[in-house]
Order: structure tokens, then C-alpha cells, then sequence
């Protein structure tokens, strides 16, 4: 294992990945580092963690990580990547943890993003629509796709997904209806549709989550809200003091 935080600042390029062959676990996040990631990233084959969040890194993601079949946690966020999102990353069976956000990526969410239990590419450029079969409906718990340009309506079969928690996929273009599906996700705590171009109801199938729902976050949008869940909500926080 190899973790350095907080006090490297230069180009990330002195770091001789073809020497590191036998790490499993590299944390170079909150640094000040700089420069792309170099294709010599294929050479840590037995990596399980990689954490370069938080620094200046620039480029794009390169498709060499599609490589490190070992990898179960990649953590990009906070830098200035761009460029579309590798296809390859959806090709390690092993990778159950994504972060990529608040970068500069933009294009398409890859249709082989079909096994993650944690996917965060929030505060990107993205654009496209929301896959149905985004991330493992057996095993996703956490969806957090907010702050792009992401376009069409939201997937029904996201109701088959009966471990998620947190939903958010606020600060887009989506449009169309709240599907009546979202209401069996009966471990969701977090949702937020806000700011977007939804339209019609909120639906009635949803009142029964809103008195476990911790964030509810419906603003923007063109639907006409029920107001039951808003007072099943506002009574929760009154009989709780």
C-alpha cells in the first residue's frame, strides 16, 4: 500500500508505475498533482485501490485502466479530466465503486456500466440519457448523477433496484413523468429530482417512501405535486422534537 496526502505538488509523472508492478492499494488523493495519467497505469496488475481524487489532473482517463482487472475502487473526482468516460472501465468485473465527479468529462454514459454498487459522476458535462441498465439492480445503492446535461426521462426499471438508498439526478434536462416504479425502492432514503423538465404528478405510489425519506428534493420541475407526502414529511419533523 502506498498513501500520500497533502503535501505533493508536481507532475504526476514521477511516479514509475512499471516499478510499483506489486501494490495493491495507491492513494495519491489530496495532493497537488498535475499532468495526465500515462498508459504506464497498466502496469500495476494487481491493484485493488486507486485513489488519485482531489488533485490538478489533467487529460483524458485512459483507457489502460480498463486493464487493472483486479481493481475494485477507482476515485478520479475533483480534477480536470475531460473527454468521454472510458468504455473500458465497465469491463472490470471486479470495480464496485466509481467516483468520478466534478470533472470535465462529457458524451455518453457507457452502456457497460452494468455492475457498480456505487456510481458518482456528478458536477461533469455529460450528455445522453440515463441507461436502464445503469450499475447492478441486485446491488446498487448509490446513484449520484446530478449537474450534467443529461437528457430524456427517467429509466422506469430503476424501481427494480431494491437496494438503493440515495437517487440523485437533480440539475439536468430530464423530462417526461416520475415513473410510479421509483415507489418500490423501499430502502431509498435520499431523492432528488430537482431542476429538471419533469412533468405531470408526483405519484401517489411514492407516499408510502416519503415518511423514510430523509432528502426529498422535487423543486424546478414542471409536475403538479400531491401534497400528502410534503405533509406526511413536514409532520415527521414536528412529532420528532
Amino acid at each position: 500500500m502506498m498513501k500520500v496526502n497533502f503535501n505533493l505538488q508536481g507532475n504526476i509523472d514521477l511516479f514509475n508505475f512499471s516499478t510499483l508492478s506489486s501494490l495493491e492499494s495507491l492513494n495519491l488523493g489530496n495532493n497537488r498533482l498535475t499532468g495526465p495519467i500515462r498508459s504506464e497505469i497498466r502496469y500495476l496488475r494487481k491493484l485493488k485501490d486507486l485513489n488519485f481524487s482531489s488533485n490538478q489532473l489533467t487529460g483524458r482517463i485512459p483507457l489502460e485502466l480498463g486493464e487493472l482487472r483486479s481493481l475494485e475502487n477507482l476515485d478520479l473526482g475533483s480534477n480536470d479530466f475531460d473527454g468521454q468516460i472510458p468504455i473500458s472501465l465497465g469491463h472490470l468485473a471486479h470495480l464496485y465503486f466509481l467516483d468520478l465527479q466534478e470533472n470535465k468529462l462529457s458524451g455518453p454514459i457507457p452502456s457497460s456500466f452494468e455492475n457498480f454498487t456505487k456510481i458518482n459522476l456528478q458536477k461533469n458535462q455529460l450528455t445522453g440519457p440515463i441507461l436502464p441498465n445503469i450499475g447492478n439492480p441486485r446491488t446498487l445503492i448509490d446513484l449520484r448523477l446530478y449537474d450534467n446535461f443529461l437528457t430524456g426521462s427517467i429509466p422506469g426499471p430503476l424501481g427494480k433496484y431494491t437496494r438503493l438508498v440515495s437517487l440523485y439526478l437533480h440539475q439536468n434536462q430530464l423530462s417526461g413523468s416520475i415513473p410510479i416504479t421509483l415507489g418500490k425502492l423501499k430502502t431509498l432514503l435520499d431523492l432528488a429530482l430537482a431542476v429538471n423538465n419533469l412533468t405531470g404528478p408526483f405519484p401517489e405510489e411514492l407516499n408510502n417512501l416519503t415518511m423514510k425519506l430523509e432528502t426529498l428534493s422535487l423543486g424546478s420541475n414542471r409536475s403538479r405535486v400531491i401534497y400528502r407526502p410534503i405533509y406526511a414529511l413536514v409532520d415527521r419533523c414536528f412529532s420528532s422534537r
